[in-house]
């Protein structure tokens, strides 16, 4: 019998992060559900997947903390004996023009989608070199190809996020480990729409802006990301690294 293979998602509580972690479930893997925003949402989802008879467990994670991603990393070990599959998908974003952005603001955005990715991959990437194999899968943004407006320090995060994955490719692949980054275009999720202080009139500014060159003439939706994500997860991809592959409904093209 063949065993399953177990995937970490960071930023489970989310709703890429949510979406991710059932799709990899219906694919076979056993799933660390990594949150650190809600509790609440985590382990509805936990119990949710688990009712279904999928393998799952919640694990509290800060990503900004390495403690918390190697503790994380050790506990998919214990229950599940093994690490094949990193998901980064935890991320915050913000909508401020440059002048209202701090600098508390702009280490906060940083911290999350550039160090947090690099600790939750330093923390997995012993025992995948150890094995020779593993898939590291990371949500970018279409953001960084088309110069999203009044969120420079979010754009620049996910600017840097497609240098650590070529960085990291190149790292990786003598040892067969995969590195790969998704680019969604603007989706509006729970988290897009709760930032600062103009919320919701602010993300649909940005979905608009995005909307009139989306060749696919609907919102995106977390669900979207899905099957490319399992794809990614899976061997059809093996001789796939170091790229972001677009998924935003034909807003950018190259």
């Amino acid at each position: 019998m063949q065993t399953k293979k177990t995937a970490i998602v960071t930023g489970a509580s989310g709703s890429i992060g949510g979406a991710c972690a059932l799709s990899l479930c219906e694919a076979g893997f056993q799933v660390l559900l990594c949150y650190n925003a809600s509790e609440k949402k985590a382990k509805s989802l936990e119990f949710e997947l688990c009712s279904r008879g999928f393998s799952v467990y919640a694990q509290k994670c800060d990503v900004t903390s390495y403690e918390d991603c190697r503790a994380s990393e050790i506990k998919a070990a214990e229950i599940f004996s093994s690490v094949d599959l990193l998901v980064n998908c935890a991320g915050v974003s913000q909508i401020k023009q440059i002048n209202d952005i701090d600098e508390q603001d702009f280490d906060f955005i940083f911290g999350v989608n550039v160090k947090g990715v690099f600790n939750a991959t330093k923390a997995v990437v012993d025992t995948m070199i150890s094995k020779k194999s593993g898939k590291i899968i990371n949500i970018g943004s279409g953001s960084m190809m088309e110069g999203v407006p009044f969120m420079p320090h979010y754009v620049a995060s996910k600017a840097a996020l497609v240098g650590m994955t070529r960085s990291l490719a190149r790292e990786f692949g003598p040892y067969c480990i995969n590195i790969n980054t998704i680019g969604p275009g603007f989706t509006p999720t729970a988290g897009a729409m709760e930032n600062d202080s103009h919320k919701i009139s602010d993300a649909n500014r940005i979905d608009g802006l995005n909307a009139q060159l989306r060749s696919i003439n609907r919102p995106a939706e977390p669900e979207d990301l899905t099957g490319l994500a399992v794809f990614l997860a899976s061997p059809d991809s093996d001789f796939m690294t170091g790229d972001m592959i677009m998924c935003d409904g034909g807003v950018s093209m190259y």
